[in-house]
């Protein structure tokens, strides 16, 4: 770890991708969510970009893994940080999304099957 990284290690970057919400409202409510998750500090841009610092690595896989996230009824886009991320929204290509389905049947419970019955969404 270079020096110019230590203590942003165990911390996730995130925005919303309509627009940009006060921090207060953030701070809020990403603090009822993941203060019992090792939140322990939550960083603002001018630009909408939200930087949450965890006490470990395992508690930010939680979260970047434990989605989707929604603040304000609004999904947040987290990436996990590292060095020389870029702050643009604009470099958004996809933008994973949760889907359940019900009564699917089982002879679609395969790789092709269930790309066949996502791209219908």
């Amino acid at each position: 770890i270079s020096q110019k990284s230590v203590g942003w290690e165990n911390t996730v970057m995130g925005f919303f991708i309509d627009k940009k919400l006060p921090y207060t409202l953030v701070h809020n409510a990403a603090s009822k969510m993941w203060k019992k998750h090792g939140l322990y500090d939550i960083l603002a841009t001018d630009s909408g970009h939200f930087f949450f610092k965890f006490n470990s690595s395992a508690e930010c896989d939680y979260v970047l893994e434990g989605g989707p996230w929604h603040i304000a009824s609004k999904p947040i886009i987290l990436r996990k940080w590292q060095p020389g991320l870029k702050f643009e929204k604009e470099d958004l290509k996809t933008i994973p999304v949760w889907c359940i389905f019900f009564y699917l049947p089982l002879e679609l419970w395969t790789a092709e099957g269930l790309r066949r019955v996502a791209s219908a969404i």
